[in-house]
């Protein structure tokens, strides 16, 4: 006998499904700016692509930003992301969850190494706010930026800024006594 019950609902696919799957899996080659609303999926989607890029080859985590509005949601996705490479270096492919499903996309038998060696660079990744990030860029290249590290070691800021500006108006002063003729 038939079941009588009301018919199975086809499965709901979001209008946005494109777009979607440009972020996650299809548009992998491309560099996206993902804006959207609060719980649309784009802490899942963003984790689902840096796992495709770093689990297939195509990246390697330290070459990967991902940039966040709140320091709130650089830590849950950084937490995602551990969480999925955590997984695909136990279980590799085959297992069942979306973290799994992400595994699976990536080249056959170098996942799990793959993911190891995520894990081992996340704390050096730039999964970070604007403001990190900018922070980071200026530590790591302060001499390009015209920011003068404080302890004189490249990657310490601190006030370098400001260790400029006083350098600047101590050469400014030096100057000025030197063309009046005080040493």
């Amino acid at each position: 006998m038939p079941p009588t019950g009301p018919p199975a609902a086809a499965p709901r696919i979001p209008v946005d499904q494109a777009t979607r799957d440009l972020v996650s899996r299809d548009g992998l080659g491309r560099t996206l700016f993902v804006e959207a609303g609060a719980g649309s999926g784009k802490t899942r989607g963003l984790v689902e692509r840096i796992g495709a890029l770093v689990l297939s080859g195509r990246a390697r985590i330290d070459e990967i930003a991902a940039i966040t509005f709140t320091e709130a949601a650089a830590a849950e996705l950084r937490d995602r992301i551990a969480a999925m490479l955590e997984e695909a270096a136990t279980e590799g492919v085959g297992g069942s969850s979306r973290a799994s499903a992400t595994a699976a996309t990536a080249a056959a038998g170098n996942e799990p190494s793959r993911a190891r060696e995520a894990l081992e660079g996340l704390d050096g990744a730039a999964i970070t706010t604007l403001h990190g990030f900018c922070r980071r860029i200026l530590a790591e290249h302060p001499f390009e930026a015209g920011v003068l590290p404080v302890d004189g070691t490249p990657g310490h800021l601190g006030g370098g800024v400001q260790a400029r500006q006083g350098a600047a108006n101590e050469l400014e002063l030096v100057r000025a006594l030197e063309r009046h003729g005080r040493p």
